[in-house]
Parts: C-alpha cells; structure tokens; sequence
C-alpha cells in the first residue's frame, strides 16, 4: 500500500531530490588534483613519482600531437612505445623518440614542436611552454642523427624540462 495510491501513477512515483550537491564537482585546483592521482599512481606501482610524471606529460604531449594536424608527420618509437606494449614499463624513458616523416631540421622542428603545444585539448592540468623551446642537431656518430627539441612543461607549481627526439 503505498501513500499516493489515489494519484496517477506519474504523480504517485516517489521523486529522487536533486540538486548541485548531487553532482560531481569540479576540482578547485585540477593541477593539485592530477597531482594528487599521480601521486597515488606511483605509489601504488612501486614507482618514483618523477617517472609518473614525466610519462604523464609525455602521453599529454602525445595526445595533443594527435589532435593536431601534425598527427601524420611523426611516428612513436623507442620506449615509450614499448611502454604501450608491455605488461610491465619496459624501463624508464628521459626522452621521448619520434621519427619525422619528412626532413627533421631545427627550424621545421621548433615550429612543429610549438603548434603542438599550442593544441587545443580538454584541460588536463598541463601547460606546455611554447616560448621555452630549443633544438639542436644530435651528432651523427650518436645513436641516430637528427635534432633533439627540449621545452617546458608545468603541471601547476611542478615544471619539467622535456626532451623529444626526432630522427
């Protein structure tokens, strides 16, 4: 027996209250939440919290790479793309490795490097500092010849200098 029994029955359905206090919030500050998860994330893989750092912000490069027009220029190799391949993290990476389809000089690096960073994405706590970007040559007799970009990233107060190579 219920208590509107006389009502029709979309009158005599009990309602669910509502209100903002029902819904997800926002983070204040999303940089100390992402943070925060990190954090947690290393932790919980045994990790060092500036590996989970550095491969957080490689994967948000990565994906502003790939909401880009750039997306077909550059190809992923070296650790990182065994790291997307394995079970376990193959090893830690300082850099990331990608090979340019196309002649990789400074000049055609930076430019790319930068509308990278400048992509538009969903907010993800990360700022990456177009203004700080610097190329040079890596040396032939080195592992492969090419250029190596190195720029900014900060994640809040937390900035990491990153280092993208490109044969």
């Amino acid at each position: 027996m219920g208590l509107c029994e006389d009502l029709p029955r979309s009158e005599c359905d009990a309602s669910v209250p509502g209100g903002s206090w029902l819904k997800a919030k926002e983070p204040r500050d999303r940089s100390a939440s992402v943070r925060a998860r990190l954090l947690s994330l290393a932790r919980d893989r045994g990790e060092d919290f500036q590996i989970t750092l550095r491969n957080y912000l490689f994967e948000r490069f990565l994906y502003r790479l790939s909401r880009s027009e750039l997306r077909e220029r550059f190809v992923l190799k070296g650790a990182m793309l065994l790291r997307l391949w394995a079970d376990q993290p193959y090893r830690a990476t300082v850099d990331l490795d990608l090979i340019s389809r196309g002649n990789p000089d400074p000049d055609s690096v930076a430019r790319d490097i930068a509308a990278i960073c400048r992509t538009d994405v969903p907010d993800d706590a990360v700022v990456f500092a177009a203004s700080t970007i610097s190329v040079e040559p890596i040396r032939a007799q080195e592992e492969y010849s090419g250029v190596r970009a190195m720029f900014d990233a900060r994640l809040g107060t937390i900035r990491e200098r990153l280092q993208v190579d490109i044969g």
